[in-house]
């Protein structure tokens, strides 16, 4: 992935994780590449003519491809790209690479617009929001007993969790989970809505602790 060359600032601690003999011997393998190379073209040179437009044309194509790719997740590159059948996976590069093929799953991961711009969104817009929702906290915690700055507040994320009494239709005589609903009571709880489930668990460790739901809030 293009982030992954941002790594090669943090070129010595990676080669302290590689170890020296992986170092050694991948400097030992380039230079003997290189060297074979040079034998190779000196002794069996290739006399390939390359006129003046084909030079240009291949110096100029490759760069407008790379660069273009800036574009693709905007219209109207987009939608064409879409209709020729340009499939951008980034929740699974894998499955990406498949669809599109590595080149273009590379190309695609350029450019990744991370969210759409809400319409009238500003600074004096989110001001207002976090006046709005401080001023109903204000409200809510008054009655409360318990404050949340002395609490400490443990998640247990399990996927296959739910209160079968919830499902609609579902009638049980006995309660199911009789602790949990005693630590409620007693304490503060509620609800949590995820957008997934069987899978995506660093999805909704992240909607836990920030609050976003990443499927509704963020492109794809």
């Amino acid at each position: 992935m293009p982030s992954e060359l941002k790594m090669v600032s943090n070129w010595f601690n990676i080669i302290k994780m590689s170890g020296k003999l992986t170092v050694i011997a991948a400097i030992a393998l380039v230079i003997f590449a290189i060297t074979m190379i040079v034998l190779l073209e000196h002794n069996f040179p290739q006399h390939r003519h390359i006129n003046k437009f084909q030079l240009t044309f291949w110096l100029c194509c490759f760069p407008l491809m790379i660069f273009s790719s800036a574009g693709w997740h905007h219209e109207p590159l987009s939608t064409f790209l879409w209709g020729i059948g340009n499939d951008p996976q980034f929740y699974k590069q894998l499955w990406g690479a498949e669809a599109n093929g590595s080149f273009v799953q590379l190309l695609n991961n350029i450019d990744i617009q991370v969210m759409k711009q809400p319409r009238g969104y500003s600074r004096s817009t989110m001001i207002k929001l976090r006046h709005r929702y401080q001023t109903e906290a204000a409200i809510i915690n008054r009655h409360r007993h318990n404050k949340l700055a002395d609490q400490t507040l443990i998640f247990n994320l399990s996927e296959s969790f739910a209160n079968p009494r919830r499902v609609p239709g579902v009638k049980l005589k006995t309660n199911p989970i009789p602790t949990i609903s005693r630590l409620k009571q007693k304490n503060t709880g509620g609800l949590m809505l995820s957008s997934g489930y069987g899978g995506g668990t660093a999805n909704m460790e992240y909607m836990t602790l920030t609050g976003f739901l990443q499927e509704s809030s963020f492109r794809p």
